[in-house]
């Protein structure tokens, strides 16, 4: 498996417990393994959100599509809100 694969799980148990800064953490540490990584990106998109940061929710989500994750995934962080 993906070495960026090992920290999914336990990155999205923080975000949703609002552990923000170990989710920042563990993102950094994986993308420096995977840099080209989808579903570090979704993360990312969705921690974000999770902050009312959606800026950067749509740029992360964008990168995401781009790296070849599927539309449909990323659409709840593409969606418009206080933009």
């Amino acid at each position: 498996p993906h070495p960026a694969r090992q920290v999914i799980v336990p990155n999205a148990c923080y975000i949703a417990v609002g552990k923000y800064q170990e989710a920042q953490n563990d993102l950094s540490e994986a993308q420096k393994l995977d840099p080209k990584s989808s579903d570090l990106y979704l993360l990312k998109a969705r921690m974000a959100q999770m902050q009312f940061r959606y800026d950067d929710a749509y740029g992360y989500a964008m990168e995401a599509v781009k790296l070849g994750c599927d539309k449909s995934q990323a659409l709840p962080y593409l969606k418009k809100k206080d933009r």
